[in-house]
Parts: structure tokens; sequence; C-alpha cells
């Protein structure tokens, strides 16, 4: 089994969220993406604090295509960065993803 480099990850992430053109800044994206890895608030929560669900589905699609190239969210088990999980809760967010995002954020 081959170890996933999160730390490369986070960076193609953070360069296709920087890319220019984008609806919102990427700080906003960066926001959302913060709130995410951290976990401490449910999804519908975080689209309340950002404004809307559109905009953290556009954040976290931009994030999966910077890691992934896009086809869609994988989950957890095949190498994912994140879940959604049942209503009220947070998303789920692979470990080596959430390490490598906070470190590259402050936010360790």
């Amino acid at each position: 089994m081959t170890t996933k480099d999160w730390k490369g990850e986070v960076v193609d992430a953070l360069t296709h969220l920087h890319k220019p053109g984008r609806k919102f800044s990427p700080a906003e994206y960066c926001e959302i993406i913060d709130d995410v890895v951290l976990q401490k608030l449910s999804a519908s929560a975080i689209a309340e604090k950002h404004g809307s669900r559109d905009k953290v589905i556009t954040a976290l699609g931009h994030v999966t295509t910077g890691i992934q190239g896009g086809g869609g969210v994988r989950p957890l088990a095949d190498g994912g960065w994140y879940e959604f999980r049942k209503p009220g809760q947070p998303y789920a967010v692979a470990p080596g993803f959430a390490v490598a995002w906070k470190e590259a954020h402050g936010l360790a």
C-alpha cells in the first residue's frame, strides 16, 4: 500500500483555488475549507456561515478537482479527501489531508 502525499495534494488544491476568474476569492474558498477541515460545524452550519450551500459546494469541488482532476468525489476509503456524512454532522475529512491543510494554513 502506498502512502498518499497529502502535502502535495494540498499544494495542488491551493494552486487550483488560486486560479484567476473564480466566482469567489481564494480567501473565501480557503475559509470554507478551513471550516470543513476543523470539523466543528455541520455542513449546513458551514453553508449558513459562508452565505450559501452553492458556495460551499463550489469550494469543495475546486479542491477535489485540484487534487484528482475531476471525476466526482471519491469516498475516503478510495483516497478521497472528504465525505458528506449525515445532515447535522461535520464533513468527514481524510486525516492526512486535514493535517497538511492545517499546516499550510497555520491551523495546526
